[in-house]
């Protein structure tokens, strides 16, 4: 039911049911991280009246609606012009005098009216002052002025108080009390920008922002700690990675792509839509690294990632979005959007192939990085990651079910060969981590590698024949990360060895999920089952899982509630499910 109150309607809103099982709540909180982080204290919305580009720097408006809240009182705008005046004053080109009063306490000798010019959203003093009287009127000649292009603006300057600013300048007539308007622009983060007031009949003006996505919140300021009553932020279709104190909202491309695929898996269409939409929109458009994904951007504004670009998240991305593509009907326009990110994220994969040396036929590591203290986005990175092209062998597998890609198809068994003969360690019946720049053996032994690699050569076990790696023996060697903490078990990123004496006694749910993903796809349903449960009681009220169950200084892993082990937790759960990931 809806009332209206001077303006602003009042509408009481509904609980939503709490879903039941562990998969349902799992989905629910890595869907609700679509949303902002921002602790908000109403059912009220802010909605600003157009859709400002990001290189938009001049004044706001929008309107308020408030849901479940007492209507504020209004105070008197603190100066207004008499009805002759402000017709006149509305007039940049006005020359004449301009007369009103203020709605302040009577004091001889306290109020000053300041003459603005404002363009643009910056406001700048004009040379011409006026005395307030005893009576609260004033009256100021704007003749002979020359102040520059811009709107006139009358503020009041307090002399009682070192001549600071008091209350807003005319326009701005009757406002909320207690209440205002704080905009915000996400480039890199996200900065304030500007505030404004709200009026009686609940429209908003923010006289200046900045270059940038636009945010905006409406905050009670009454009682000296603001509150968010409510908040309009851009819907970018991307995912936080972290939940929790601390974290801020950035999104990790590799995660959004976990998110696809559990949003595929539950049939959740319409959210799918939507991050196939963000995902894309993390992809370089232009310049040497088109097609790569970067690796990380902040929530609300996809252009603004560092163009950190490595191939593990380019492959990823291009999987899950060929995942939506298999799953998407023809006349589905976001199916195009996918299909075209795709293939570009394929060719930038393709251009990376390493054609000579020890690494020949792999994909090296991809570009960006740190040289003499500054960062450079074409920077190549020459080693490999044996995580990165299994990987890649899923994204170019993928391709050629989905696209019908022939080139694809050879592609994928060229990095299955390589897989196989150069980045498995023959004596130790695992992959190694990947190859170094100079294509020396990097042999520190990851979790996911032998997790990963275990689906891989399950997945080419019928063109492996009975010699070299298998995937029994890729799980075989996840076997020495095991660990225990507290009533959890699970799996080591890293197992002990001499490049990590004593790594953290931590179990990482998203690696200790993809052994299960692993055991379930090679027929042990069984230990798949067990290791599961190992991490089932980790889950939150809320439906989250943390990445790890204690701070890992090493791995940056901690107990945030983290978008990656929650979509994990669910594929894991739906192992032979077709949509589950790389099924």
């Amino acid at each position: 039911m809806t009332t209206v109150l001077t303006g602003l309607s009042v509408d009481a809103g509904s609980a939503a049911a709490e879903p039941a099982t562990a998969t349902d709540r799992a989905w629910t909180w890595v869907r609700s991280m679509l949303d902002s982080p921002t602790p908000v204290a109403s059912a009220s919305t802010i909605t600003p009246d157009r859709d400002y580009p990001v290189d938009w720097t001049g004044p706001v408006t929008g309107r308020i609606v408030v849901r479940g809240l007492t209507q504020p009182a209004v105070t008197p705008g603190t100066v207004a012009l008499d009805p002759a005046s402000a017709s006149a004053a509305a007039d940049p080109d006005h020359r004449g005098v301009v007369s009103g009063s203020v709605a302040l306490p009577a004091q001889a000798g306290r109020w000053i009216i300041q003459v603005y010019r404002a363009d643009g959203g910056v406001r700048t003093q004009a040379p011409r002052q006026a005395l307030v009287g005893p009576d609260g009127r004033f009256t100021v000649d704007l003749a002979g002025l020359t102040p520059g292009p811009g709107r006139w603006e009358f503020g009041v300057l307090d002399a009682a108080a070192a001549y600071a600013p008091t209350g807003e300048p005319w326009p701005a007539g009757d406002r909320v009390a207690g209440w205002e308007v704080r905009a915000f622009a996400t480039t890199d983060t996200t900065y304030p920008v500007g505030t404004g007031s709200v009026q009686p009949d609940g429209t908003f003006t923010v006289p200046a922002t900045a270059i940038g996505m636009k945010s905006f919140q409406l905050v009670d300021v009454s009682t000296g700690t603001p509150v968010v009553l409510a908040e309009h932020a851009p819907d970018t279709g991307l995912v936080r990675s972290y939940a929790g104190p601390g974290q801020s909202p950035l999104t990790h491309t590799y995660d959004q792509a976990l998110a696809l695929h559990a949003a595929l898996l539950v049939g959740d269409e319409v959210t799918a839509a939507r991050l196939t939409r963000g995902l894309a929109a993390l992809q370089v458009q232009s310049g040497a690294q088109a097609g790569a994904f970067v690796s990380a951007a902040p929530q609300w504004n996809p252009a603004g990632g560092q163009q950190h670009v490595r191939t593990g998240n380019t492959a990823v991305a291009v999987a899950a979005l060929l995942a939506y593509v298999r799953d998407a009907d023809a006349t589905d326009p976001v199916r195009v959007t996918a299909v075209t990110a795709a293939e570009a994220g394929l060719s930038w994969l393709a251009a990376h192939r390493i054609t000579a040396g020890t690494a020949a036929g792999l994909i090296a590591g991809g570009a960006g990085d740190v040289v003499g203290g500054t960062f450079s986005p074409d920077v190549p990175l020459g080693w490999v990651s044996t995580e990165h092209n299994l990987d890649a062998w899923q994204a170019f597998r993928a391709a050629a079910a989905v696209l019908d890609c022939t080139d694809c198809a050879a592609t994928a068994d060229g990095l299955a060969a390589g897989l196989r003969t150069q980045l498995w360690h023959v004596t130790e019946h695992r992959f190694r981590q990947g190859l170094t720049a100079d294509g020396t053996p990097d042999d520190v032994d990851a979790l996911d590698v032998n997790a990963w690699g275990a689906l891989f050569l399950q997945g080419t076990s019928a063109t492996s024949g009975s010699a070299g790696p298998t995937a029994a023996a890729a799980l075989a060697a996840t076997a020495p990360f095991a660990v225990t903490d507290g009533a959890a078990s699970g799996y080591l990123p890293f197992r002990a060895q001499p490049s990590m004496p004593s790594p953290v006694a931590a179990v990482w749910v998203e690696g200790t999920c993809s052994v299960a993903l692993a055991q379930s796809r090679t027929g042990d349903a069984a230990a798949a089952s067990s290791t599961l449960a190992g991490v089932a009681g980790l889950q939150r009220a809320d439906g989250s899982f943390p990445a790890a169950t204690a701070e890992d200084p090493f791995t940056g892993y901690s107990p945030a509630s983290s978008v990656a082990a929650t979509s994990w937790f669910l594929l894991a759960s739906a192992a032979g499910d077709p949509r589950s990931i790389w099924a």
